[in-house]
């Protein structure tokens, strides 16, 4: 039993803060939740994904800055693209924005374009018009023609695909 001195004061005057400071939170965890923390929601049909590295190599050597797409064979709607880095390594994402591949059968569509930057004039214009190439023959840049496919399965992370010879193919003015 309390003295009747302690008795009288509230034993945590802070109760009420702490109540607040408590629904407040539980608030906030339950929005995040419910939302996905503003994040990207994920489709309901998305299937599990599996870790995959493609790497493009051409005459044997990586091919730096290409795209790279997985156009499905088994009518899936669940395609994946990446882009290469600086040892032709392109890490796949499903529909652009979820990490990795589903299982299944995939035509590579590979392709990389640059363009010239033509010398300036005294007065600053260019001297010629702007040419675009394709570093990729045609055939390798076409999801119906592409003779290069893989098959995604779970326990394999890495693939390759060899993207023929180098070329320099000019593309007509756009």
């Amino acid at each position: 039993m309390l003295p009747p001195a302690a008795a009288s004061r509230t034993p945590f005057p802070e109760d009420k803060t702490m109540k607040t400071r408590f629904d407040f939170i539980a608030t906030v965890l339950f929005v995040l939740s419910w939302t996905g923390c503003g994040g990207t929601n994920v489709p309901p049909d998305l299937p599990k994904l599996v870790t995959c590295q493609i790497t493009v190599r051409q005459e044997g050597k990586p091919l730096a800055e290409a795209s790279v797409f997985l156009a499905p064979q088994d009518g899936s709607k669940w395609n994946a693209s990446g882009n290469t880095d600086a040892r032709g390594v392109a890490e796949m994402f499903t529909h652009g924005m979820y990490q990795g591949v589903a299982e299944g059968k995939y035509k590579v569509v590979v392709s990389k374009n640059e363009s010239t930057d033509p010398p300036l004039a005294p007065t600053g214009q260019p001297q010629e018009k702007q040419q675009h190439f394709t570093r990729v023959e045609e055939i390798y840049a076409d999801a119906v023609k592409t003779p290069l496919a893989i098959e995604v399965v779970r326990g394999t992370r890495e693939y390759t695909a060899d993207a023929g010879k180098a070329v320099r193919i000019q593309l007509p003015e756009r």
